[in-house]
């Protein structure tokens, strides 16, 4: 198994935060990262995601933060 730098991660402190305009897409990334943390799972990462209730555009926001799964 190759290990690579990016993945020793020792703490991650920003948030990067994705909008969008349409439910239905917002809806599909929630799905998609579901799938991303499986493929994580291995190196002992996931990806913790948190809703935003918003009500400027866009509407439709999610918090995304990489943490170390237990």
């Amino acid at each position: 198994m190759r290990v690579y730098d990016f993945i020793n991660l020792s703490n991650v402190k920003h948030l990067l935060e994705i909008g969008f305009n349409d439910s239905y897409d917002c809806d599909e990334f929630k799905e998609r990262i579901d799938i991303i943390n499986i493929l994580l799972k291995k190196y002992g990462l996931k990806l913790e995601t948190t809703f935003i209730d918003a009500n400027t555009e866009p509407e439709y926001r999610w918090s995304v933060k990489m943490e170390r799964s237990e």
